[in-house]
């Protein structure tokens, strides 16, 4: 008896089938060096082609051709961008081509699950070119997974080798990674070959000579970062911004001291040579971390409300503001720049425009456009609501608090009180005895 009349029973299968011969390509290298210094992209490219054009395959997209580290997958532009792509297009490809599953991913159980997601609702398989392994079948699932962990250790027992050494390193009082400005590093990896050395040597060059200067103005003569900027201008033509001069001032590195995560939190003294003392570093420290509190006082003037506000162009200091009794008009100036200084209000005889103007005309053109002004008001109060959450709780738990310590006190008086009143009241029926 034929069997053909059953069929009309039989489940179809349930499973995608992409009969697409579309593929793309993903290449990668996880260092510029690499990418500089060999044709592994390249290679990746060329061998996933021949793939390709063997099994009748047609590449459609390109992807990767970069440096990009696999240890993290969602801070790599190029492979997110490819698998961002995926998800959006609605023609799939068939698979996406690698030429080594260490070059997808070595993220571990991440790239396990970005594969998974590919596969089983994408459509999309992963084949690695250089095995012809994929993800067609359930065991070739498991050898890709397998390959994807297997980077992932790779990728961890690499890291537990090279951190250990690089501690090493670090004990022994060297530096890792290059040394900041004012200094000279020799070493084996260096990128200019006039550095090269087999032993490393880090040594104060004439930009260090210049900023030694710079230190000893800021812990002898207390002198703002703004003015050691322009003397290191002036006199060693030497360009440092105050900002890079604020950093500077807290890094240890130039009084001879490592510190590094790498010493698992002990300051270490390095081999290189020192720029300044330690005695200069720490006075440099007392003085940036001195209390602004000790600054003056500014006084808010209703006629001068810029008093605080104003800073000087020159040295950065807060304008101070005053008034000239004799023409009953207000200013505002730096006490410690000749010239610098303001109308507080534009009158027909100044030749410029006052600050109060000035600042007017600033904030004017920041505007908002009229048709935003209610909008920006409901989201200002619901902000403002924001902000105030935490301090209206607050505001809360501290009346709550006091409620109850209203209660205590009250208890302790009542207490007090009635036992004040038994100990009399004793005291009276023992003298009348």
């Amino acid at each position: 008896m034929s069997l053909a009349y059953f069929k009309q029973f039989a489940k179809a299968s349930k499973e995608k089938v992409n009969k697409s011969k579309e593929v793309w390509i993903y290449t990668r290298v996880s260092s510029k060096e690499q990418f500089d210094n060999n044709n592994s992209v390249d290679r990746q490219e060329g061998e996933a082609r021949n793939f390709s054009s063997k099994n009748n395959f047609q590449v459609s997209k390109i992807f990767g051709s970069t440096y990009e580290s696999a240890k993290k997958d969602f801070t790599r532009k190029e492979f997110m961008k490819m698998i961002d792509e995926v998800r959006k297009v609605k023609i799939k490809p068939y698979a996406i081509l690698i030429y080594k599953m260490s070059r997808f991913s070595r993220s571990g159980g991440g790239a396990v699950g970005l594969v998974s997601e590919l596969v089983e609702n994408l459509g999309v398989h992963l084949i690695e070119v250089c095995s012809g392994i994929d993800t067609t079948t359930e065991a070739g699932k498991l050898s890709v997974y397998n390959s994807l962990l297997a980077a992932n250790k790779e990728n961890l027992d690499r890291k537990e080798v090279t951190y250990g050494g690089m501690k090493d390193f670090v004990k022994k009082g060297n530096r890792l990674g290059n040394a900041p400005k004012g200094f000279d590093h020799y070493g084996r990896r260096v990128k200019n070959p006039k550095f090269f050395a087999h032993e490393q040597k880090i040594i104060v060059n004439e930009t260090g000579k210049a900023l030694r200067k710079g230190w000893h103005w800021k812990a002898e003569e207390r002198l703002t970062d703004v003015e050691i900027s322009k003397r290191l201008k002036q006199q060693f033509g030497v360009p440092i911004s105050p900002k890079t001069l604020s950093a500077i001032w807290r890094n240890p590195f130039y009084c001879g001291i490592n510190v590094s995560r790498l010493t698992d939190g002990e300051p270490k003294r390095g081999n290189w040579e020192a720029m300044i003392s330690e005695d200069t570093f720490k006075k440099v420290q007392e003085i940036i971390n001195e209390n602004p509190k000790q600054s003056k006082h500014l006084k808010y003037h209703a006629e001068r409300p810029l008093t605080g506000f104003l800073v000087c162009s020159e040295c950065e200091r807060k304008l101070t503001g005053y008034e000239n009794k004799k023409k009953k008009r207000h200013y505002y100036k730096c006490q410690k720049c000749k010239g610098v200084s303001l109308n507080a209000e534009t009158t027909p005889r100044t030749l410029h425009k006052g600050a109060h103007q000035m600042f007017l005309d600033y904030l004017s053109r920041h505007k908002t456009k009229p048709e935003l002004l209610e909008p920006f008001k409901i989201q200002f109060k619901n902000y403002c609501a924001y902000l105030l959450k935490d301090e209206q709780e607050r505001e809360k738990g501290i009346a709550k608090n006091i409620k109850e310590k209203e209660t205590e006190l009250y208890t302790l008086k009542k207490d007090f009180a009635l036992r004040k009143f038994k100990e009399s009241e004793q005291f009276y029926n023992e003298l009348k005895l």
